[in-house]
């Protein structure tokens, strides 16, 4: 008996050797099991080795200094519901679940086997969301800027799809998925219907032309983004859609303060989950801009 309990035990201890430790100090992790489904939950409060990171992430959520898209920010709740979606899991950004989640993903990609979140997490993350815009990944390899589509390609919206109803072109195919994604949103959220501005449309095509005048008269109009007159939008499958605002800011104020506002709403978080089933994308610095990219077979 005695033997046979030695066995057991050192067949535990030997399995037990072979798993990946959960730990939070740098290193590459070791072979990691798959990254976790889509929609996962599990039990938010496990595994108990996780909590640990779940503290430290609930302790930076809101102070831990970062940057990913070269604008210093405190705390990366902004990001909570992508980088949620994107690791797998509902569970709260200061949960077990949530730490879990982000250490099998970020295990997968080479980073430290753990599931706290930090600069270079959010780096990683940020490289994943960009690489989905298409018109970014081709403006990052210097490619032209595209040929605005045909006028006969673009179709004026409708005035209860437009913010006050002003005149609005988006490309046919992307309005298409657009009111196919709104009607699931306002049957999936029946609070939107509240305030008829929410899911509307505040900006689509915009030409060339005009996007380089915004940009003399702005000053450059966020950098990179437009400089050039080289804006998504002049594909006229990019779409800016209300969120809503903040108190004393417009509905695309980019300061640190609005842009969280908008991505704690219930129809940010619901078009992180559900766009792409629609074929469109976030620019994670926005929350209420998302381009078209067809949908997914």
């Amino acid at each position: 008996m005695r033997r046979l309990l030695v066995i057991v035990l050192l067949l535990g201890l030997a399995a037990c050797a072979g798993r990946p430790r959960y730990g939070l100090e740098p290193g590459r992790g070791a072979a990691y099991p798959p990254d976790l489904p889509r929609g996962w939950t599990g039990a938010c409060d496990q595994p108990a080795a996780a909590r640990q990171a779940a503290r430290l992430n609930g302790g930076s959520i809101d102070t831990l200094p970062v940057a990913p898209f070269g604008h210093a920010e405190t705390g990366w709740r902004a990001y909570a519901p992508l980088t949620a979606y994107e690791v797998g899991t509902r569970c709260p950004p200061d949960s077990a679940g949530f730490a879990e989640a982000l250490a099998r993903w970020k295990a997968a990609r080479g980073l430290a086997y753990d599931g706290a979140v930090d600069d270079r997490t959010l780096g990683v993350l940020k490289g994943a969301w960009q690489e989905r815009r298409p018109f970014l990944m081709a403006r990052v390899r210097k490619e032209p800027c595209p040929e605005p589509p045909a006028a006969g390609a673009l179709e004026q919206i409708r005035p209860d799809e437009s913010h006050y109803g002003k005149p609005i072109l988006v490309r046919a195919d992307a309005l298409a998925a657009y009111r196919r994604m709104a009607a699931a949103a306002r049957r999936d959220l029946p609070e939107l219907a509240q305030d008829p501005l929410l899911l509307t449309i505040f900006s689509g095509f915009r030409s060339p032309e005009y996007d380089q005048s915004q940009c003399l008269a702005q000053g450059g109009c966020n950098g990179v983004a437009r400089a050039g007159a080289c804006s998504a939008h002049r594909t006229g499958g990019a779409v800016d859609i209300v969120l809503g605002n903040a108190p004393g800011a417009r509905v695309d104020t980019a300061s640190d303060a609005n842009r969280l506002y908008l991505a704690k709403t219930r129809l940010y978080q619901w078009l992180v989950v559900n766009a792409a089933r629609f074929g469109f994308v976030n620019y994670p610095y926005e929350p209420w801009h998302w381009e078209w990219v067809g949908e997914r077979g």
